[in-house]
């Protein structure tokens, strides 16, 4: 993708955010993969069977097993990589994290693997390699001072507050390196960093001005090629996905400042040698086409808590949209063989 002479500011669009919510009333996942979470250290172990039909009838089936030989998927990032859901967020509050379910899952049954999914709604670059640094509701928060344009940070986020599906210590990405010294990882999978966006856009008036852009783009590449390099460095030779983000409608304008951040993540990706870069972007286009490129009349996003029309969701994928996620992973990993 290219990013032309884009302006871009921080938009809905790529804003992956934490919404804590309890829900007065919830929707049970349909279509999801059945799984085990072991109770004492939150990984989840997917059934062997491989699931032939997806999306309750949408016609999307399961691709192919791109890998073969059991091991361990390794899932990290934010809450699309976590399968955050408002309306299960009340369920979330008794069952814990079993009650979300992210594209990892999916591919992780396809492929006979075991999930370590290891993601945090909220989760920024920044905060995934330093878990002190600014996230969006993973370890900590922001609360404006009324009046000001200053952010004071709350210590307090999802990790604290929450439950996550794996159980760990210390910054995700150390969580991370320590799976592959001591799992027969074969799959990872990434998607981070709208949430950076999304603190900038709340606190750099929009994150429009060009030097703020500028510093924003610097500062999480140089965060996404430490993750990557980092992981890279433990000698892993297995497979490793990071996707891009989606779009809300393809038919706004405002998808140009999509591409710009995608461009982002694209460059990096594919400056590593080995690395499968799979567009959610193109993706959910292609799933919306018949709908107008609205994700939400596809019912690839999840509705909103109070919604009262069907026009009406969340910026979160919901259970199609997860699998439209997977069903992307999966086909590109079986071409890239």
């Amino acid at each position: 993708m290219s990013s032309g002479s884009v302006r871009p500011k921080l938009v809905a669009a790529v804003s992956i955010a934490v919404v804590a919510v309890v829900a007065l009333t919830f929707v049970l996942l349909r279509g999801s993969p059945a799984a085990s979470v072991n109770s004492a250290n939150g990984s989840v172990t997917n059934p062997s069977s491989n699931s032939t039909t997806l999306g309750n009838g949408t016609g999307l089936t399961a691709p192919p097993p791109s890998l073969t030989g059991g091991g361990v998927l390794l899932a990290l990032g934010d809450s699309v990589a976590f399968g955050y859901q408002p309306g299960e967020a009340f369920l979330a509050h008794s069952l814990g994290a079993s009650v979300f379910t992210s594209y990892a899952n999916y591919v992780a049954q396809w492929d006979h693997l075991q999930l370590i999914n290891l993601a945090c709604p909220g989760e920024t670059a920044a905060s995934m390699i330093n878990p002190s640094a600014r996230s969006a509701g993973c370890e900590n928060h922001q609360v404006q001072v009324p009046g000001t344009n200053v952010f004071d940070n709350v210590p307090v986020g999802y990790r604290t507050s929450g439950k996550l599906h794996y159980n760990y210590t210390g910054s995700q990405l150390s969580a991370a390196i320590n799976i592959l010294k001591t799992k027969n990882v074969r799959l990872i999978t990434l998607d981070i960093g709208a949430n950076d966006v999304l603190l900038c856009q709340r606190e750099q008036h929009g994150c429009t001005s060009p030097s703020v852009v500028a510093a924003l783009t610097a500062q999480y590449s140089a965060n996404l090629r430490t993750i990557i390099s980092s992981i890279l460095a433990t000698g892993y030779k297995g497979s490793f996905v990071v996707l891009n983000y989606y779009a809300f409608n393809y038919h706004s304008t405002e998808n140009a400042e999509v591409v710009y951040f995608d461009n982002i993540i694209d460059n990096i990706v594919n400056s590593y040698p080995g690395l499968t870069l799979v567009s959610g972007y193109d993706a959910f286009k292609a799933a919306t086409a018949s709908s107008g490129g609205r994700a939400c009349v596809a019912k690839l996003l999840a509705v909103a808590v109070g919604a009262t029309g069907p026009d009406q969701c969340d910026i979160h994928p919901s259970t199609l949209g997860q699998q439209v996620l997977a069903n992307a992973i999966e086909t590109t990993l079986s071409a890239n063989k």
